[in-house]
Formats: C-alpha cells, structure tokens, sequence
C-alpha cells in the first residue's frame, strides 16, 4: 500500500523531428502536478507511427494522472502493467478501425511518495543519474538485445553487424505484448532521464552523463541533448525528458556556484 505525499521535482523536455523525416513519430508529455511521465516513439515504417505515439501518451498520461491522485495505491505493479495492456488493445482497435498499422514503444513513470514506479515496452529507455553516475534502468525490446543476451560475441562485433532499431514488441503491433515493470526509491538530487532511441543510439552513456553533471538548468540540459544528438549525425526524431529529485536549498546553491565556475 502507497501513500501519496506532495515533493518537489522539476521537469524539462526537448523533441526534434531530426533531418531525415516529414513528422515526427515521438511524443512526450507530463503532468508536473501529478509527477507523471509518458514518452513514446511511434515505430519506423508504419503510416500510423505518428498517431500510435500520441494516442498512446495521452491515453497513459490521463490514467496515471487518476491512479496518482488517489490517496492510497494497492498494488502499482498490477495496475500499471494493466494500464499498458489496455492501451495496447485500444490501440489495435483503433489501427483496425483506420485500416493502417499503428505502433509505438513507451516508456512511463508515475512517483509516489519519492517512489518511482516505471514501465516500458520497446526501446525508448529511462536513466538515473544519481551521485554524477549515469546508469540505465531499462532493458530494450529490440534484436540486438536478443542477441546480446544469447551470445558470447563481443559488443564491439554486434554493434557492427546487428541492426539497431529493430524492435521486438510494440504496442499496436504485437499480438500479446510483456510490459516491464520495476520501481526505485528516489534520493534527493536523482534526476531520471527518458529518451527516444534518437539520442541514445547516438550519443554515449559518457556523453550524457557528463551534459547532465554539467547542468546550468534541466531546460538547458534537453536543449543541449537533443542539439548534441542533432550535431553528431542523429537521422531520427530525438525526445527527451528529464525529472529531477529536488536537492535541499543550500545544496542547491553549491551546485550552482561549481556550475559557475566549471
């Protein structure tokens, strides 16, 4: 049983259709009131990528805004995987209905009481910056994940001969879907980080731990993100969105003085 306490955690976002395409397929969204998250990357190829990302985004964000509203929550781990798996049959539904095929990944987070309860399906991923390390929560859904599971050969030679960015699940796509779950205790000063697989494909684990430790602010830090991934040949559409575990004033204020003068 969780009880739903007010804290204090600031947002910030950034998303960039990126040069290759006509629209962009992310979609991403918040409720800072409700300290809540969804971010989705409609799957490449399909007509419907586009609205599969939004329809998703809208339809999670509005349930979790209810679930994170109550003053108790039994069970979070039944009740969130059983949201994805609704808006996975919505979603079908409504591919079927506009006779075009619909997908998207997702990634979700809702905090209770400094708990973060997530899940996902697909490749966009959540990162938790915490003590200046960068570690990653999520595991992809994706072939190349696969084969790293199931093969001794080196990273080096999977990244150079299994493609990235094909996706093993998707919501509106796959016949039954496994939704992830997991939660974390949040510390003061955490900040989680979520991504479509436009940045991450393209910038290092290294290149965004050292623009989050680098921080003046959380808008300025998507900003440069996404820029980053922009400028370091990044072809796809790019989303971020960061959440940040507010640290007490006074640690605050020594943060911005070693930003100044970094």
């Amino acid at each position: 049983m969780i009880k739903r306490e007010n804290n204090k955690f600031n947002y910030a976002s950034c998303t960039d259709i990126g040069p290759r395409y006509l629209v962009n397929q992310d979609s991403l969204e918040c409720s800072i009131d409700n300290h809540c998250f969804v971010l989705a990357d409609g799957v490449g190829g399909h007509q419907g990528g586009e609205i599969a990302s939004e329809f998703v985004v809208k339809t999670l964000l509005a349930a979790q805004i209810g679930l994170s509203q109550k003053s108790t929550v039994p069970s979070p781990k039944q009740i969130l995987k059983q949201l994805v798996l609704d808006t996975h049959l919505q979603l079908k539904t409504l591919g079927a209905d506009k006779k075009i095929e619909m997908g998207t990944t997702v990634v979700t987070g809702v905090i209770i009481d400094q708990q973060l309860h997530y899940t996902h399906v697909g490749d966009s991923r959540l990162y938790l910056l915490r003590n200046n390390l960068l570690a990653l929560l999520t595991k992809d859904d994706t072939l190349k994940q696969q084969v790293l599971d199931s093969v001794t050969l080196s990273n080096g030679a999977i990244e150079s001969t299994v493609p990235a960015n094909i996706v093993t699940q998707a919501l509106g796509l796959s016949e039954e879907i496994n939704v992830h779950y997991s939660y974390l205790d949040l510390k003061h000063g955490d900040v989680l980080l979520c991504s479509s697989d436009g940045l991450h494909d393209v910038l290092t684990l290294q290149e965004m731990q050292e623009q989050l430790i680098a921080r003046s602010s959380l808008q300025q830090c998507a900003d440069t993100l996404v820029s980053r991934a922009l400028n370091s040949g990044a072809k796809d559409n790019i989303s971020v969105l960061l959440v940040e575990s507010s640290l007490p004033l006074f640690e605050t204020l020594i943060h911005q003085v070693k930003s100044t003068f970094r």
